[in-house]
C-alpha cells in the first residue's frame, strides 16, 4: 500500500488515482461508466486530503479500494480520550472489511473497534442504507468516507465493547 502522496505530480498517485476511477466505473452501472469515471478523478483526491487517511491502493483481484488510517481516538463516557488504533479498510463491491492493525482487543479474534462486531463488520450508527447504495453505485470514495466516520463515532449507549478495554491515549 502506498503512502498518500500530496500532488498530482507524483506518478504513483496518478497511477493509483486512475485505476481508483476504473474501479469505480466498473462497478457502477454500465450506462454510467464514463460520467462515474470522471466523477470518481475528483473524489480521490478529495479522500487522499482527509487528515484521517494514511495509505491508499487498489485491490484489483477483489475490485477493491483497500486505505489505511492513521490512529483513531474517541472520548468514552467518561471524557478519558482512548486510543481504539490504526485500521486498514477496504470498500468494493462484495462489502467492506476494517481492520485494526495497531490495537488488539480481547486477542486476535476480538474487537476492532467498540462498534464493531468481532470480525470487522460495524453496527452502522448512521449510514448503512447509504454505504449499501453507494458500494453498488461505485461509489467507493462516498462509502469509504462512511466508514471513516463511523470509526470516528463513539456512542455509549450501543458499544459491542466498551471502550474502557482501549488504552488510554498517550498525550
Amino acid at each position: 500500500m502506498e503512502e498518500v502522496a500530496v500532488s498530482n505530480d507524483d506518478p504513483d498517485y496518478r497511477r493509483t488515482r486512475v485505476q481508483f476511477a476504473q474501479l469505480c466505473a466498473r462497478i457502477a452501472p454500465p450506462e454510467e461508466y464514463d460520467e462515474r469515471y470522471h466523477q470518481a478523478l475528483s473524489e480521490y483526491d478529495e479522500f487522499c486530503e482527509k487528515p484521517l487517511v494514511a495509505a491508499v491502493s487498489i485491490g484489483e483481484e477483489n475490485m477493491e479500494f483497500v486505505f489505511g488510517t492513521k490512529t483513531v481516538y474517541l472520548t468514552g463516557h467518561d471524557n478519558v480520550r482512548r486510543e481504539i488504533g490504526e485500521f486498514m479498510c477496504a470498500v468494493g463491491c462484495s462489502g467492506y472489511m476494517v481492520e485494526n492493525i495497531s490495537v488488539a482487543i480481547d486477542g486476535e479474534s476480538g474487537y476492532a473497534h467498540p462498534h464493531a462486531f468481532q470480525g470487522g463488520q460495524f453496527c452502522m450508527q448512521r449510514g448503512s442504507n447509504q454505504l449499501r447504495v453507494a458500494l453498488h453505485n461505485g461509489r467507493l470514495a462516498e462509502a469509504a468516507c462512511l466508514i471513516l466516520d463511523a470509526l470516528e463515532t463513539y456512542g455509549p449507549g450501543t458499544p459491542y465493547c466498551s471502550i474502557d478495554k482501549w488504552p488510554v491515549a498517550k498525550e
